[in-house]
């Protein structure tokens, strides 16, 4: 993210056969089940599977009532079957929790083998900190505690920048919500999400003028730095775990741009390195080449 030698994630990087640096992660293989839980930040490459993480099921309930209860607007949601909503308001929810971390990738909690409710305790004590794979691995999880249908997604040029997010599947298609910078995908002339395939179709049709990212800086969210430090995100900050649009100044973006044209350039461009739908495999220019990882249901 802020810093040029995040990776797809400690324990990933530890067992891929390759090494990675440099991490934002997002994902590739047909299998439209699964989710991909692999720890990924900004800048980095992708990774065989996670193992299965272990439920813990009083916790997890304890977690649900407890995100039912803060969420504005989610239980109404919920009732009323409106998934985008509900995927929103989790969003919301998750995104200033995540805890990032201001060090190297091999100090990142690694979020594969832990529940929701396992990461929300080491979140909300401070005990451990992530990049932006841990962040998807979370809101992914924290989603199907809900039930709401989720994809991690992995993607980028691994030796150059990677990034990490949520695919979650509406009456649109497959949409992305993205828990590191609290962003959403929308058209610009009805304001409704648009479906992330189509969304870089339009990228590369030089329309991409036609979607618009809303993001909410996450002001306050915790930064753990590897001496153990804890600082907050502040208004206006230039590191783009706080702020969406201080990723433009990350110079390893140059060669794909900023905003949502870089964002959806350094996927359809580079390569897939998770899990993903058929409908958004059908995009990527480097299907051929992927990174194949085990889908996760």
């Amino acid at each position: 993210m802020y810093q040029s030698s995040h990776t797809v994630g400690a324990a990933a990087a530890r067992r891929a056969p390759f090494r990675k640096r440099f991490a934002i992660a997002l994902v590739a293989t047909v299998a439209l089940a699964g989710v991909k839980l692999a720890v990924v930040p900004f800048g980095s490459s992708a990774a065989d599977a996670a193992p299965a993480y272990h439920a813990t099921p009083r916790a997890d309930a304890r977690m649900r009532a407890e995100l039912l209860r803060q969420a504005p607007g989610l239980a109404a949601a919920l009732r009323a079957g409106r998934r985008y909503d509900a995927a929103r308001a989790i969003l919301r929810w998750v995104a200033p929790r995540v805890v990032w971390y201001g060090g190297s990738t091999s100090g990142t909690l690694d979020t594969g083998p832990l529940s929701a409710s396992s990461i929300w305790q080491k979140f909300r004590t401070v005990q451990a900190g992530v990049f932006c794979g841990g962040a998807a691995d979370f809101y992914v999880k924290t989603l199907k505690l809900l039930g709401i249908p989720a994809h991690y997604l992995g993607f980028g040029q691994t030796n150059v920048y990677t990034h990490a997010t949520v695919l979650v599947r509406v009456r649109q298609g497959w949409v992305m919500l993205d828990p590191t910078f609290d962003l959403e995908l929308r058209s610009r002339q009805t304001g409704q999400p648009v479906d992330f395939a189509k969304a870089v179709r339009l990228q590369e049709s030089g329309q991409v003028a036609k979607v618009v990212a809303h993001a909410i800086p996450v002001d306050g969210r915790s930064i753990l730095s590897a001496r153990g430090s804890v600082s907050h995100c502040q208004p206006h900050s230039r590191l783009p775990a706080c702020d969406w649009s201080a990723l433009r100044y990350e110079s390893h973006m140059d060669r794909f741009g900023h905003g949502v044209a870089g964002l959806l350039s350094l996927f359809s461009d580079g390569q897939i390195l998770s899990s993903a739908p058929p409908e958004v495999m059908a995009v990527s220019h480097s299907a051929g080449d992927q990174l194949v990882a085990s889908p996760r249901a």
